[in-house]
């Protein structure tokens, strides 16, 4: 919800009225959460004419990141951890 509030902040002191979601790693994970879990929000502020979100891109995201976690604490990838 942090990023839809900025997003919000951002309209209402901005003007702006378009976003292009941007994410690598770990924030592109967060990018298609976001589409997927809060769709239904970002429709309504659409449908309310206050912006719309026209496109994402996500660059390298974890998918499975139970399994990513795990891997962090194995052989060189603990350097991460």
């Amino acid at each position: 919800r942090a990023i839809l509030t900025t997003l919000d902040w951002s309209h209402e002191n901005w003007g702006i009225d378009r976003f292009r979601l941007v994410g690598f790693s770990l924030g592109g994970n967060i990018a298609l959460h976001l589409i997927s879990r809060l769709s239904e929000d970002l429709a309504a502020r659409t449908d309310q004419g206050k912006y719309k979100i026209t496109s994402v891109l996500a660059l390298a995201p974890p998918i499975d990141l139970e399994h990513c976690c795990r891997n962090m604490e194995r052989g060189i990838n603990r350097i991460y951890a």
